[in-house]
């Protein structure tokens, strides 16, 4: 099936400030590495604050429905639709919804 994808203009960040104090990152690869290294120490942090419990998780979730969900094949043109419907402009919005 062929795409009717374009390929739009990039959206690059000019800059990314981050820290206390501030320092200013304009590289790609700079900026690429920083936003790595943001997310893997993320991962361990989250998951070391969640709660602990002598309860396994299975005995709390109750009876599965096998029916709650299900999946139907899609486009690629619908994927792009419902991402370019997103108020999300650029790959650094995208990064901070995410993280939030």
């Amino acid at each position: 099936m062929k795409s009717n994808y374009t390929k739009r203009p990039d959206s690059f960040p000019e800059k990314l400030i981050h820290g206390d104090p501030p320092t200013t990152l304009r590289n790609r690869t700079t900026v690429a590495n920083h936003l790595n290294k943001t997310f893997v120490e993320k991962g361990p942090k989250l998951a070391n604050d969640l709660p602990q419990s002598e309860t396994p998780i299975y005995k709390t979730m109750g009876r599965r429905n096998p029916v709650s969900m299900s999946f139907e094949p899609i486009s690629s043109d619908e994927v792009v639709s419902i991402v370019n419907e997103l108020k999300i402009k650029n790959q650094l919005e995208l990064i901070i919804f995410l993280l939030c």
